[in-house]
Order: structure tokens, then sequence, then C-alpha cells
């Protein structure tokens, strides 16, 4: 907290009286010091700026300049890094929430998929740069709406208008739109299961498809 005996030290002159100057240690987080003046070099009543003891030598002075400006580098590094902590902090503290909605879209034109795929289009345009929606099929006609936010209200207003986007949109062709879970806040667990479903309807999807090619291609066989 305080300087050792004879330890050089970096001062900033705040007052000079009659007998002694008033200094701030600038080394020593400006605590205050006094300074005799049978103590100072003579230089001292020339300028102020330069308070030095008689003792000191000009190797001693070159060091402690040096000491000196070493420290105020170091602290503002650490500076620095403090306000980047503190912004991590507190973006961190602005958790995310998972949002979600499940909807089914039908469409009876022959161009269903176009309408759905622009429907579902007109929906996510709804997204701002801090919280964007997103679409996602399930299994066909079952989708499912997403948005992470900070703010669980707003989130929560944004999907309500996302859907409605989405069912003015498929209206004009014909289709319709239905709800099946209001826009909430979803857990891990929920996510998790929604994963594994799509995964489960992927690979049954796939297996579909393959199976029907190789009816088409038994079709096509000679007997």
């Amino acid at each position: 907290k305080y300087p050792e005996v004879d330890e050089l030290v970096m001062v900033q002159v705040r007052q000079i009286a009659e007998m002694s100057a008033y200094v701030k240690l600038l080394t020593y987080d400006n605590i205050e010091g006094t300074i005799l003046l049978s103590e100072s070099s003579r230089r001292l009543m020339r300028s102020i700026r330069k308070l030095i003891q008689k003792r000191v030598s000009p190797e001693g002075i070159s060091e402690c300049e040096e000491c000196f400006v070493k420290s105020k580098t170091v602290a503002s590094i650490m500076r620095r890094v403090a306000s980047k902590l503190a912004d991590n902090s507190q973006r961190l503290a602005l958790q995310l929430t998972k949002l979600r909605a499940h909807i089914e879209l039908t469409c009876s034109k022959p161009a269903r998929i176009d309408a759905i795929e622009r429907a579902m289009k007109t929906g996510e345009a709804l997204s701002s740069p801090t919280v964007p929606v997103k679409g996602r099929s399930v299994i066909p006609p079952f989708y499912v709406l997403d948005i992470n936010a900070t703010d669980k209200h707003a989130g929560l207003a944004n999907l309500e208008a996302a859907i409605e986007a989405i069912k003015n949109s498929i209206a004009k062709k014909a289709g319709d739109l239905n709800v099946k879970m209001r826009p909430k806040a979803v857990s891990e667990t929920e996510e998790t299961e929604l994963v594994e479903l799509m995964a489960k309807a992927g690979k049954e999807n796939a297996q579909i498809s393959g199976d029907e090619a190789d009816d088409r291609s038994d079709d096509g066989e000679d007997i």
C-alpha cells in the first residue's frame, strides 16, 4: 500500500507550500505524500514538474521513469481486459429463450409445394437481426416455427405475427393453416424430442422412396 524507505516513486506535484511540496504518488493509487523542500533539488524552483530528491542519481531517475511507463502500459491493458470481460458478462446475462409454435399447412392446388414454401418464407421474412424466425418441416403437413429471443414477450408476439402472415399467404392459394401448438417457450427436452422425431421421419421417408424405386424397377422387368 505504501512505498518502502528509499524507494523511488513517480509523483505529481499538487501544491508547493513554504516548507514542503504536496504530491500524489502515481504508482500507489494516487495517495497523498509530502516532500520537504530541503530534500528536493534546486531545479524545483525552476519547474515544479521536475521535483527530484537530491540523493537520486540520473540512472535512478531513468529506471524510475521506465518502471512508471511500464506500469501505465500494464494498467491500460488490464482496463481493456476488464472492459471486455464486463461486456461479455452482460451478454451472457441476456440469456436466450427458445420459443416455438407447431402448425399444420395444407393446400389442394397442384402447385401446393411451392405455395407452402412461399408461405413459410413469408413468415420467416418477419425476422429481425436480433430475433430471426426459422421454419422447419417435421412431417408434412406439420411444421414448426422457432425463435431464440432475449425478450420472451416480444418473441411470442413475433411468432404470432409470423403465423398470421403464413396463414394469409397460404389462403391465397386455397390452402389452410391450423395451429397445433400456440407459441410458447420450450425446454431442452422438447428440443431433443423434436430432433429425434425429425430424424425418424427422415429415415422413414428415405425408406419409402427406396421401396417406390424398387417397385418401379420391378414393373419394368420382362417376365
